[in-house]
């Protein structure tokens, strides 16, 4: 739309407030969008599909988080703590 209206529904799942956002290509290629939250998990939602968002738990809050993909590492940050994810190896909810 041109608008600039959402399109689709909201992307739900986490169960606290979301602190980082960002739009990336998976390694395949998939669009994906990716978040943070004080919910102590990362999320990453497939716009190619439907289904539940793939979820890493971080062990800590994801508050002033940074999150990139560099081929198949997905890198967060917060505060003092950072981690890096494979995200082949990301388990369903």
């Amino acid at each position: 739309m041109d608008d600039g209206s959402a399109i689709g529904q909201p992307l739900l799942g986490h169960t606290d407030r979301v602190n980082a956002v960002v739009a990336a290509g998976l390694p395949d290629g998939t669009p994906a969008v990716i978040s943070g939250s004080d919910d102590r998990a990362i999320r990453v939602w497939s716009l190619d599909s439907s289904q539940m968002p793939l979820a890493e738990p971080l062990g800590f809050p994801a508050s002033a988080v940074a999150l990139t993909i560099v081929n198949d590492l997905l890198v967060t940050a917060s505060y003092a703590d950072l981690a890096v994810h494979q995200i082949h190896a990301i388990a369903r909810d």
